[in-house]
């Protein structure tokens, strides 16, 4: 079949559509004004592109804006650890667990890690932030080309409900009945036309972005492969010099870890959308009073303002356990005090822990 030329196509389309519309109108209101059973759906937006079983030609420039450049909102993560207590037991999503919290990070940062992110890992115990630290490794943020997202579906047109004429006039049952055929068939074309514009955003991100995208996804996964690698690294190489390391200058020193993570934030945290602070520890200090309250120490800058937490009590078999449930109260009220928001301080166990982590770092 020979095609109409575009220009004579798209004024006999335009003039078609506006003659259903006008029709539309006029028949709609040709009812009986009292009837309430039944009254045609408001005229849809004129289509841009209106499609005919003779011709279907996307038009020839994009329809799809161009986009800004794809944002990041990478997370900075200081984590606090116990390295003297190997009684611990962290459950991984597949059922088994393990003792080591060193192994247990690998393999939550292998299911978490994004580009741009930071780690950085801390050794309870110590005074000096050097005797301390494990590692503060960071992935280079990357150059983010400009991609459209995937076009999606425009909103589904509202069925026009049968039209039912019991206890409609005999004279307003033309009219009525003629709007609804209209409204229906009016229906049906907004709908083909909004089937086909989907299908036109569509090809056009595909003949646009779609190679682009697939180049920007094996670009970041390289890059997130290449940041776990030097993360693993790291602690290895930690982990054989372990042995010749300073032993920690004593135990139940959770203040000085909390000055050591407030170094990394007020260094670092303004370049991330989230700061985290994750701690492997029961929250002993070995300052308290004759009543067991604690002592804040005078000498440690402490600053959590900002800063979300999320502390695991590896010792409490149940978070309800009363004396887990005294001790959270406790460093609620100083992770507070300290400045973060209540709304920012979570406590859990061992239990179920890799699942619950990794959802945690991926909101």
């Amino acid at each position: 079949m020979r095609y109409l030329r575009r220009s004579t196509f798209n004024k006999l389309t335009f003039y078609i559509f506006v003659f259903v519309i006008i029709t539309a109108i006029i028949l709609g209101g040709c009812g009986d004004e009292t009837s309430t059973r039944w009254s045609p759906s408001p005229t849809p937006p004129t289509p841009s592109v209106t499609p005919t079983p003779t011709q279907r030609v996307c038009p020839p420039t994009s329809i799809i804006s161009t986009p800004d450049r794809l944002t990041f909102s990478p997370i900075l993560v200081v984590i606090l650890y116990d390295s003297e207590e190997t009684s611990y037991s962290m459950e991984y999503s597949d059922g088994g667990s393990t003792s080591n919290v060193l192994d247990f990070i690998r393999v939550v940062f292998s299911n978490t890690v994004l580009s741009g992110n930071r780690y950085a890992i801390f050794r309870m115990g110590y005074l000096n932030y050097g005797n301390a630290r494990v590692l503060n490794d960071d992935s280079p943020t990357l150059d983010a080309p400009r991609i459209a997202p995937t076009p999606s579906s425009q909103f589904t047109l509202t069925p026009i409900s049968t039209h039912n004429t019991e206890g409609e006039s005999v004279l307003g049952l033309p009219g009525t009945e003629s709007a609804h055929k209209t409204a229906v068939a009016v229906q049906d074309v907004t709908s083909t036309v909004m089937a086909f514009v989907d299908d036109c955003a569509q090809e056009d991100w595909i003949g646009n972005y779609a190679t682009q995208n697939a180049e920007w996804e094996a670009t970041k996964a390289a890059a997130e492969s290449q940041f776990l690698t030097q993360i693993a690294a790291d602690i290895e190489v930690f982990e054989e010099q372990v042995d010749s390391l300073p032993t920690p200058t004593g135990p139940n020193m959770v203040y000085e870890g909390l000055g050591q993570a407030t170094v990394v934030f007020q260094n670092e945290c303004i370049d991330y959308s989230r700061c985290i602070l994750i701690v492997f520890d029961d929250l002993t200090d070995w300052r308290v009073d004759e009543e067991g309250n604690l002592v804040r120490p005078s000498n440690i800058e402490i600053n959590l303002s900002g800063i979300e937490i999320f502390s695991i009590l590896l010792s409490c078999l149940d978070d309800y356990q009363p004396e887990c449930v005294e001790v959270q109260d406790k460093w609620r009220s100083e992770f507070e005090y300290f400045g973060a928001a209540p709304g920012q301080i979570e406590f859990h166990n061992g239990e179920a822990l890799e699942a619950i982590l990794n959802e945690y770092l991926r909101r």
